[in-house]
C-alpha cells in the first residue's frame, strides 16, 4: 500500500521503506537483533540464519496472508507477495547482523497491451528464435515486463511452451485463460544450481518455444543464452 516499493529491516537499525525513491523511517527505535532473527525463523524458516552464518546470501520469495486480527497489516483473505534478500553485515555498532530487503511485488501481472508499449516494439517482442534482453536500472520493472510477456504468450498462443529459471520466482505464471502447456518455473538453489546449467543441461532438452532467464550476470550464462537462441528457441533474459 501507499506505493511503497521496498522495505528494509536490519538488526540494530530502524525499519525503513522506499517510496518514490525516498528512504523513509517507519520506527523511532532500532529493531532488536534477536527479535528480527526470531521473526525470520518463524516466517521464512530457521535455515536462513544458518546460511548467512556460512558467508552466503539468500534470495527467495514469500507470500504473506492476512488474518482477522490484522497481525501483519493485512485483513483476512488479503495477500501480498515479496521478493526477499538476506545478507549478513555489520550494521552501525551491531556486528554480523541480519539485513533483510523486501521488494513489494504487484498483486497481479499487468496486461501486456496495457503497459504503453509502442506498436512497432510490441510486434517485435516475440520472435520465433533468438535472444531478447530486458535492461534497466533496479526497480524499473524488468521482472514485471518479463512476466507480462510470458502471461500474454500463454494466454494467446497455444504452441508457445514456456519454461523459466529465476532467482527467486517472483510472479506465479498461469491463469484460467492460459491455453498453452502450463508454465514450468524453476528456482536457483531449490531446483537447479545455476542459470548456465539450467539452459544447457535442462532447457535445451525440453523443447520449449520460450525460455525465460531471470538474470544474465556472467559470461557462462550469456554464452548459454546465445546458444539457446541459435538452437531455434527464443531466450528472454
Amino acid at each position: 500500500n501507499n506505493e511503497v516499493s521496498d522495505i528494509l529491516l536490519q538488526g540494530g537499525d530502524k525499519i525503513w521503506v522506499e517510496r518514490h525513491g525516498r528512504q523513509l523511517p517507519m520506527t523511532d527505535y532500532p529493531i532488536d537483533t534477536l527479535e528480527l532473527e526470531r521473526t525470520v525463523d518463524k516466517v521464512f524458516g530457521q535455515e536462513i540464519k544458518g546460511t548467512l552464518k556460512s558467508a552466503a546470501v539468500v534470495n527467495t520469495a514469500i507470500q504473506l496472508r492476512g488474518d482477522e486480527a490484522g497481525t501483519i497489516g493485512l485483513g483476512r483473505g488479503e495477500t501480498r507477495r515479496f521478493r526477499a534478500n538476506f545478507t549478513q553485515a555489520d550494521i552501525y555498532k551491531t556486528e554480523a547482523a541480519m539485513s533483510l530487503t523486501l521488494r513489494v511485488l504487484n498483486e497481479f501481472i499487468p496486461q501486456l497491451k496495457q503497459m504503453g508499449i509502442e506498436p512497432e516494439l510490441f510486434n517485435s517482442l516475440l520472435p520465433a528464435s533468438g535472444l531478447g534482453l530486458i535492461c534497466g536500472e533496479t526497480g524499473s520493472g524488468k521482472s514485471t515486463l518479463m512476466a507480462s510477456i510470458f502471461q500474454y504468450c500463454g494466454e494467446t498462443y497455444q504452441d508457445r511452451k514456456i519454461i523459466t529459471v529465476e532467482d527467486p520466482i517472483e510472479y506465479r505464471l498461469g491463469s484460467r485463460d492460459w491455453i498453452a502447456p502450463a508454465p514450468a518455473q524453476s528456482q536457483i538453489g531449490r531446483d537447479i544450481d545455476s542459470f548456465h546449467n539450467f539452459i544447457t543441461l535442462s532447457g535445451l532438452r525440453r523443447s520449449p518455444k520460450i525460455m525465460g532467464v531471470g538474470e544474465l550476470l556472467n559470461r557462462l550464462s550469456f554464452e548459454a543464452a546465445v546458444l539457446a537462441g541459435k538452437s531455434g528457441h527464443f531466450c528472454l533474459g
